[in-house]
C-alpha cells in the first residue's frame, strides 16, 4: 500500500502499509484485519492488529499515538520499536488467544506494554510498567513469558514489572525496575506461578518486592552468598543476603517473613538462587 497522509484510517487485510506522513482514523488509524506488516516513519493515531489467527508486524520509527496506543491481538504478532520511536497508550496484547506476542523496544513507550515477551532497551513507563503475560503452547499449556530489560522500565501507580497468571515467567534485569516515580512503590509483583527474577550485577530495583512466595526464585547472578537474613514489621522488611558476615547485597521484601526463612543456593551459572525455606520432614494435611 503506498504512504497514506491526512485523516483517515488504512485498514488493511494482510497487506503491507508504509507510512512517512500522518495517518489518523477512527479508534485506530490503522487496523490490520488479517495480519499484515505495517512500517511507519511519520506519525499514526493508533494500531490494531486483530485477527486472532493471523499474525502482524509493526516496525515503528515514528510516532504513534491515541489512548490505545498499540493493540496485538493476532497470535505470534511482533512489535519493534526502534531508537528515536515513540508509542503514546502503550501496547497491548488483547483477547486471551494472543499470548505469545513479543514487543522489542529501543524507543519510548508511554502507557505500559502487556506481551508475552518482551525485550527493552529504551524506556517504558506506565501505571504498571511491564505486565508479562504467560506465552501458550499449542497445546494451551502455560510455558511462561521471558523478559528482558537493559533500560528502564517505571511503574508510575502500580509495579515496574508484573508477573501475571499461573505460568512460570522470567524476568532478568541489567537496567533499572522503578516501582513509583522516586522509587518508593512496587518495583515487582509475583504472580501465581513460579516465577524467576534475575538480578544480573549493576542492576537497579527501586522499589519492593511483592507476592514472593515458597514457589519463587530471585536469582543474583555472578554473586556469591551463604544465607539471607530478613528482618522487618509484618508489612515490609529488609532482606540482606550475606557471604559469610558480608552483606553482598539488599532486597526489600514486602509481608512478614521468618528471620531465618530463606535458603542460598548455587544457581549453577556463577550465581545463587534466594528461595523461601520449605519444612523438612513429612507434612500432614487434614481438618
Amino acid at each position: 500500500m503506498r504512504p497514506r497522509t491526512a485523516g483517515f484510517g488504512a485498514n488493511s487485510g494482510s497487506g503491507t502499509v508504509t507510512n512517512y506522513g500522518s495517518i489518523a482514523g477512527g479508534s485506530f488509524g490503522v487496523r490490520l484485519g488479517n495480519g499484515g506488516t505495517l512500517s511507519n516513519s511519520g506519525t499514526i493515531t493508533g494500531v490494531f492488529v486483530a485477527n486472532s489467527n493471523a499474525a502482524g508486524t509493526v516496525s515503528n520509527s515514528g510516532a504513534i499515538t491515541g489512548s490505545g496506543g498499540v493493540q496485538l491481538r493476532g497470535v505470534g504478532s511482533v512489535l519493534v520499536n526502534t531508537a528515536g520511536g515513540t508509542i503514546a497508550g502503550g501496547v497491548t496484547q488483547v483477547y486471551g488467544g494472543a499470548r505469545d506476542v513479543s514487543v522489542t523496544n529501543a524507543g519510548v513507550i508511554t502507557g505500559g506494554v502487556f506481551a508475552g515477551a518482551v525485550v527493552n532497551t529504551g524506556t517504558i513507563t506506565g501505571g504498571v510498567g511491564v505486565t508479562a503475560a504467560y506465552i501458550a503452547n499449542a497445546y494451551g499449556t502455560a510455558i511462561g513469558a521471558p523478559i528482558l530489560n537493559q533500560g528502564l522500565i517505571v511503574g508510575t501507580s502500580g509495579a515496574a514489572v508484573a508477573f501475571a497468571g499461573s505460568g512460570a515467567e522470567t524476568v532478568t534485569n541489567y537496567g533499572t525496575l522503578r516501582g513509583g516515580v522516586a522509587g518508593g512503590g512496587t518495583a515487582v509483583a509475583f504472580g501465581g506461578g513460579a516465577d524467576v527474577l534475575v538480578l544480573e550485577p549493576g542492576s537497579v530495583l527501586a522499589g519492593t518486592l511483592t507476592g514472593f512466595s515458597e514457589f519463587d526464585t530471585i536469582d543474583l547472578a555472578k554473586t556469591t552468598a551463604t544465607g539471607a537474613v530478613f528482618s522487618g514489621t509484618t508489612v515490609v522488611g529488609t532482606l540482606s543476603v550475606m557471604n559469610g558476615t558480608a552483606v553482598v547485597d539488599t532486597l526489600f521484601l514486602a509481608g512478614e517473613h521468618p528471620k531465618t526463612g530463606f535458603t542460598a543456593s548455587p544457581d549453577g551459572n556463577g550465581g545463587v538462587d534466594i528461595r523461601i525455606a520449605q519444612p523438612l520432614g513429612n507434612i500432614i494435611g487434614g481438618a
